[in-house]
């Protein structure tokens, strides 16, 4: 009977807000109003998902393995430090496209959009900048060397993803310079059998056009997985001058093969490909060199190809693993201006990799050993038309050799330690060293669970920042004196199951950058840049709170509040660029009709944040307004391997820039189809 209550009381504030977004729809000035509302429905939702879970019974299990947090799989339950899992179900649930959809959802970190789909998306984990995060493809580090060693995830496609893991916090003593804010790791469908096919097709507002398609076959020993997708939309303006649409077209192929011809021997192949056309503005410079965004009959033409074929060894019955790893990773970045190619930057990635681990195991105790070997290849090119600056005709490379050790320890189920230590030797600089020690101890079994960690990362400067970058619209003059930046971080978190079908989730981090890269320091030419390490050190520290809840059976509530203070040296510090104080989100999946019926529920608040406006000489720093984003997605089973499918986004048309002078789009709606076989 009280959950009864309960559950009628929730329904019914669901009902009261939809009320009022359709009354939003009818009065596009209750934005404020809305908002407003909205925030105090989600506190009310957490209220009564905390007070119904009380009387509620059952388990929501941890995912069993995680691949990213440790040199070999680790327990979810085991982990120190702060991670989320999203998987195959959730991006389903969610209808979403692109990766950066889901990320979104997870507490500290922030996303920032230049203007619609197809334009540049980056990502910052707890207040660092975009290229302080690795990012990792089924074992594949794919980050653009082309484009500052930062990963665009306005281009990953969701089709044929399996599983997001995200590490938050420096994890460079296992994934070396790019990881000195966190890891995002991207694992793709494997191949199930005897055989399956599965399509989703699905049509929108901006003539937007989307399938994904994929073919899944295993047996004893093989098991394969090819996914195929394409996404095209016209789009819409992405300047505040002008009425050109900006269009975007996506083709994504990606291949999975797996082989283990026994129990203790297994070689697996991943291969992806992404062809990508992306339509762009420019910028016009004023007489006085401030600059604003502009129609322009430009266009970005880009080539990723990611590779990595790895084999696994298990001698004298499990008790030492050997991996041997060879990855690739490809980009192409082409700039056309009226059909005429003006710049084009080319970067590889070539790294070898053999780990050999320990593994012990007693009545009281679990030991895992582990040494590791990477030797890895940066090659950089850089070609152009304009000669105005100086040459921008480059070759770079560089070589990187790391030795990484790391020791897990298990106490009694209780107590879990973790050491890892980590040397590079870098072609161009000093060797740098970074470690990360962490523990995590648990009373009752993992219903409760503590840990603290300690970890040191370091990112090394970009080619660009080094050599510069030269065409027709943007001149930056390198510096290689740069030094690489170096963390200090530290974190102490809780998690809780007060219920079997409650958990609750609170971290604390503080972290210290030493050498922070200005890549906007003006030089005595005016319109030209060049790049300086700052004095003093740079401090982020923030708190992070998570709730997942199941109020009744059909219910699921995921909800988290991030608050970050990010702030550079200066007179007085100075807050990061782009990093909002305040973020928080709630996802709600709501099954009517067990098995046939779905609804998600998306809320998505960013607090204002602080960009530089170009449009004014010289550039002044400006606040960015906060904003609310809901998105809605409904599914309906009308055969047992057909679904129908719909969603709307930015269900408020908020009116709303996460970039200065970049516009984002407005309300949208999707419908599609789902076929699984």
């Amino acid at each position: 009977m009280f959950r009864a209550v309960y559950a009628y009381v929730l329904l019914a504030r669901i009902c009261e807000c939809s009320s009022i977004l359709v009354a939003h729809c009818v009065y596009p000035n209750l934005n404020i109003f809305v908002r407003e509302r909205t925030m105090k429905l989600l506190l009310a939702m957490l209220l009564l998902a905390t007070l119904t879970s009380l009387y509620s019974a059952g388990a929501d299990e941890l995912p069993t393995m995680v691949i990213s947090a440790s040199r070999t799989p680790q327990p979810a339950d085991q982990i120190a430090g702060s991670i989320d899992i999203i998987n195959a179900e959730n991006i389903a649930n969610q209808q979403t496209n692109f990766i950066s959809d889901v990320l979104v959802n997870a507490p500290g970190l922030g996303l920032s959009h230049n203007g619609g789909p197809g334009k540049l998306t980056q990502l910052r984990i707890r207040g660092a900048e975009s290229n302080h995060t690795q990012v990792v493809i089924d074992g594949i580090e794919a980050n653009d060397i082309a484009q500052g060693y930062e990963f665009d995830f306005a281009h990953l496609s969701s089709c044929g993803i399996e599983r997001i893991e995200i590490m938050r916090g420096p994890q460079s003593s296992l994934w070396g310079s790019d990881a000195l804010s966190g890891v995002v790791s991207v694992e793709s469908k494997r191949g199930q059998g005897p055989f399956s096919i599965e399509s989703n097709i699905s049509l929108g507002s901006y003539q937007t056009r989307q399938n994904c398609t994929g073919i899944r076959a295993e047996n004893q020993q093989h098991a394969i997985a090819l996914f195929g997708s394409y996404y095209d939309t016209q789009g819409t303006n992405i300047s505040r001058l002008g009425s050109e649409k900006d269009a975007y077209n996506n083709k994504s192929i990606s291949l999975r093969y797996d082989f283990e011809p026994s129990d203790n021997f297994s070689m697996k192949f991943t291969t992806r490909h992404n062809d990508i056309t992306s339509d762009t503005d420019d910028f016009a410079h004023n007489p006085d060199w401030s600059q604003s965004l502009v129609d322009a009959n430009r266009e970005n033409q880009i080539t990723q190809n990611y590779a990595r074929l790895s084999a696994n060894l298990n001698s004298f019955s499990g008790l030492i693993n050997h991996q041997l790893g060879f990855a690739m990773t490809d980009t192409n970045n082409k700039i056309y201006d009226e059909g005429s190619k003006i710049s084009s930057n080319l970067g590889e990635k070539m790294k070898l990799n053999y780990q050999a681990s320990l593994f012990v195991d007693t009545d009281i105790t679990e030991h895992v050993l582990t040494f590791a070997h990477e030797r890895e290849y940066d090659d950089y090119k850089q070609r152009g038309t304009d000669f105005t600056y100086g040459n921008p005709n480059q070759d770079q490379e560089v070589q990187t050799i790391s030795y990484i050790a790391e020791y897990r320890l298990g106490l009694f189920d209780h107590l879990f330690l973790t050491g890892g230590l980590r040397k590079d030797d870098n072609d161009d600089f000093n060797n740098s060293n970074s470690h990360r020690f962490s523990a995590m101890y648990t009373p009752n079994q993992s219903r409760t669970r503590f840990h603290i960690v300690h970890s040191t990362g370091v990112k090394n400067p970009t080619f660009i920042e080094r050599f510069g970058f030269f065409s027709d619209t943007s001149q930056f003059i390198g510096n290689p004196d740069l030094q690489p930046e170096r963390s200090q971080s530290w974190e102490l978190g809780l998690h809780h199951q007060l219920t079997p079908k409650l958990n609750l989730s609170g971290v604390y981090f503080n972290a210290k950058l030493k050498n922070e890269i200005n890549g906007y320091v003006a030089s005595d030419e005016p319109g030209v840049y060049t790049a300086n390490n700052l004095d003093g050190n740079s401090h982020r520290k923030g708190v992070e709170l998570s709730i997942n809840a199941q109020p009744f059976e059909r219910l699921n509530i995921n909800a988290n509040y991030s608050h970050i203070d990010s702030k550079q040296p200066s007179s007085g510090e100075t807050r990061e660029l782009r990093v909002p104080k305040n973020t928080a989100n709630l996802v709600a999946d709501f099954v009517v009709i067990p098995e046939k019926t779905h609804f998600n529920l998306k809320l998505n608040y960013v607090g204002e944040q602080i960009d530089n406006d170009f449009g004014v000489s010289p550039s002044e720093r400006r606040t960015l307004d906060d904003y609310l984003l809901i998105s809605l997605a409904a599914s309906y089973k009308i055969h047992r391997n057909l679904s129908i499918e719909g969603r709307i986004e930015n269900l408020l048309d908020e009116n709303y820039e996460d970039v200065i002078g970049y516009v984002t789009q407005g309300r949208r709606g999707f419908v599609g189809i789902n076929f699984i076989h």
